[in-house]
Parts: C-alpha cells; structure tokens; sequence
C-alpha cells in the first residue's frame, strides 16, 4: 500500500507528463506529415490502429506480469523483518544457513518476476521501433514514387520526414547509460593514483530529477589542502554525490591531472576515504569490516585500530559485529570509520560532520586525529555547524547551486556583507568563538598578513 501511494505521489507525474507530450509531438508528426502528402492519411491511420492494438495486447500482459512481481515481492520484505527481529534466535540455533536458502529462494523468484516485466517492456519498446521503422520507410518512398505527380517542396519533404523521426522514436525507451565500473585500459590511471590530491572542477553541473543544484561552478583544490564546504541549501552534499559520481555530473572534474569523467567507479572510489555523520558497520568479523576485500595484513588492521585507541575494546579481529554495529556504542562505530580510513592511506579524505553525533572527548580525539593522520592529505570537510570548518585553509560557500565566495574564512569574515559572515552571525553569541578561531588560525598559516 505504501508503495502504491509513492507511486502515486512519484511516478504518475513525470509519466503523465511523458504522455501528454508524445501525444501533442505525435499530433503535430500526422498533421505534418498529412498536410505534405495527404495520400498518407491512410498509412497513418493504419499505424495507429495497429499502435493501439498492440498497446491493448502489452497493457493486458503488463499488468498481470506486475501483479505477480508485487506477490513475489512481499515475502521478501516478510522474511527480512521476521529474520532480522529474530535474529538472536536464529543465532543461537545455528540457523543462519536456513534462513539464508530461505531468503535466496524468495530473491530467485522476485527476480525472475521482475525479470519478465522488463522483459515485456523491452519487447515493447522493440516493436514500437520496428513499426516506427516501417513507418518511416513508407514515408519516405511515398514522397520518392509521387514526386512525379506532385511538385513537393524540399523544405516540406525534410519537415515531414524529420518529424517522423523525431515522433516515432520518441515512444522508445530511453535510458542513460550507467557509468563503467572498471577504467578502460587506455584510460586506467596510474596504481599509485592520486599522489598529491589535487582537484580542480570545471564549469561543473550536478542535477537532480532535470534540476540543476550545482550550476556550472569552477574552482581549485591545492594538494594537502583543507577545505570546508558551506551552504545555505543541499548543494555541499551534492559536491560529494559528485565526487564519488553517485549521480552523473556535466563540466569537467580533475584529480592529479586525471579527468574523473574517464576512469571506471572502482579506481575513482577506491582513490577516496570517507568518514560519514552516521557510521556504518556490516554484520559480520571486524576484519571484514576494516578490510572487506583483504587488502591488508592482519599486522595492519591491528595497527590502525591501536590509533584510534579500540585495540582494547575489540579482543580480536574475528570478533563478530552485529548487524548495523549494535554491539558497539556509537563513538566506536565512528572510530571504527575512522580506522578504516587511516588503513587504506588514500590522499584524498571527505569528512561528513564525523563528529556530530559523539561526546566531546571523542570529538576532539577525532579531530586532532584527524589533523596529524591526515597532516599530508587533502581533506574536505561538509560544514552542519560551522564550528567544524573555521581552521580550514579555505571555505567554498555556495548559494542556490552557484559557488559566491572562496577564501580562508578570516578573509571571508572580514566582509560584513558576505555570505559566511551572514551565517555566522546567525549563529548568535558563538558569532564571537568562531571570528577568533578563524582570525587565530589566519594568525598561524599567514603570520606576515596577521
């Protein structure tokens, strides 16, 4: 039920939307097409009443082949709850092995359900193409064999064959194909990629949904640097998106001389370290959760949680985490992230508020953490409170998707009708904590300008 109200309230729209402008641009191709040779009023009423017939026949299987994914799909959604509820139980009886033939056995049939109806959708698409096909083909000969008859325009002959084009192909299926998860050999960065961390972005575009919230910004990060990102709206957390190509960007991205656009998911994903607001830990040994594709040495694994002070809560690397870290508090899941991302050494770190959501002693073990372990790497930092960004090397402040200022944050205060300051003033009697952070720490990195 709930899912068919979000069908309602997400889907239908920008279906009824894709509908109404067919119809209007397949209107506008007869009226077209009948205006330039009126001979073809009669294949093109044809067209239609096969288009409909066969809508009738995909409609009638559609249907039925989505009622019987929807059945199959619930006890998915049942055996999940049920396991997960239970799961102690299950434990305890070593049952793992059952229920988990039990949940392949419900995917294997969802899947082959779900397998189908895209199947129908596909063969769909295909005869609509294959009649749109025939169409244009009978279009094109018509003006060809009767232009002995008939003094055509070449303007209109091309309007009308363009048109049908356009129209016919528009009820395909069009889909954007999905970035590469492995770089092409010639475009496979080097194994110790990135060296430095530098990032540039270029006329850079992220959207949502046909929306743009990054619009065509440009701007450099230094190697070893550390930026903070602001916001009045959702952009800083579309930066990352982007970063990590959760969703496809326009413009240009650069990290070390290598376009981000080229290389595969894997080697751009694996090159960057992400320590998130709300930590995530799999069920299963520590080490799967430190190193989950065996990488490391067992030697290092220990090493990485001794710096971050877990060596004695965690007696082993074998020692079993439950599902989502329950048995841990949540400072130790984000210690845990924390390790991990001293393990892989990479050059580039993404920092998601890491410390919102821990004590203050744990926080300020994170951040100095932080500062000496990730002393020669890039880091960028996402700001939910300001107080996180302040001793950045610089701030990137963005407004309604555009980048408006980008500065070291002493720099950036200093104009009391900037944007950083207009939301550092907001912030009430920490306005003052946060301009003498930023002016002692502009104090420290420029000395000759404080």
């Amino acid at each position: 039920f709930t899912k068919d109200l979000g069908s309602l309230d997400e889907l239908i729209p920008y279906a009824m939307f894709d509908a109404i402008t067919i119809f209007l641009l397949m209107l506008t191709m007869v009226a077209l097409i009948i205006s330039s040779n009126y001979y073809m009023a009669i294949p093109t009423f044809a067209l239609l009443i096969i288009l409909f017939v066969i809508r009738q026949y995909y409609i009638k299987t559609a249907r039925a082949v989505k009622r019987i994914e929807a059945l199959t799909r619930s006890p998915i959604f049942t055996h999940v709850v049920a396991s997960s509820s239970g799961s102690t139980t299950i434990r305890s009886a070593n049952a793992e092995s059952i229920l988990v033939k039990q949940f392949d056995r419900h995917q294997d049939i969802h899947s082959s359900s779900w397998y189908i109806f895209i199947s129908a959708n596909r063969w769909f698409g295909v005869w609509l193409e294959m009649i749109s096909v025939a169409y244009l083909t009978i279009v094109t000969l018509s003006f060809l064999i009767l232009a002995s008859l008939t003094d055509y325009k070449s303007s209109d002959v091309g309007l009308a064959i363009s048109s049908v084009f356009n129209g016919c192909f528009s009820m395909g299926h069009e889909t954007n194909p999905e970035a590469p998860l492995d770089s092409k050999p010639d475009k496979k960065p080097p194994k110790d990629w990135p060296k430095n961390g530098e990032i540039q972005f270029r006329n850079y575009y992220l959207e949502y949904e046909e929306k743009d919230v990054i619009k065509g910004i440009t701007f450099d990060i230094k190697a070893c640097e550390k930026i903070g990102i602001a916001d009045t709206g959702a952009g800083k957390s579309s930066i990352i998106n982007g970063l990590f190509r959760m969703t496809e960007p326009r413009g240009d991205m650069f990290i070390d001389g290598v376009q981000v656009n080229d290389i595969g998911l894997h080697d751009l994903r694996q090159a960057v370290s992400i320590i998130l607001q709300d930590p995530v830990l799999f069920s299963g040994s520590m080490r799967s959760n430190l190193d989950p594709f065996d990488q490391y040495s067992d030697q290092d694994l220990r090493e990485s949680l001794e710096e971050v002070e877990l060596k004695n809560d965690i007696p082993a690397l074998d020692f079993e985490v439950s599902d989502g870290g329950s048995n841990f508090s949540v400072d130790q899941r984000q210690l845990v992230c924390l390790a991990r991302a001293i393990l892989r050494k990479n050059k580039i770190i993404v920092v998601d508020e890491a410390t919102a959501n821990v004590d203050p002693r744990t926080d300020n073990f994170i951040q100095q953490t932080i500062r000496t372990k990730f002393a020669d790497c890039t880091i960028i930092t996402i700001a939910h409170r300001l107080n996180s960004v302040m001793d950045c090397d610089r701030i990137l402040v963005l407004d309604n998707g555009y980048l408006m200022e980008y500065n070291h944050p002493h720099i950036l205060l200093s104009d009391p009708n900037g944007i950083l300051s207009s939301m550092v003033n907001h912030t009430g009697a920490a306005s003052a904590v946060l301009k003498q952070v930023a002016a002692e720490v502009s104090v420290e990195k420029f000395p000759k300008q404080g």
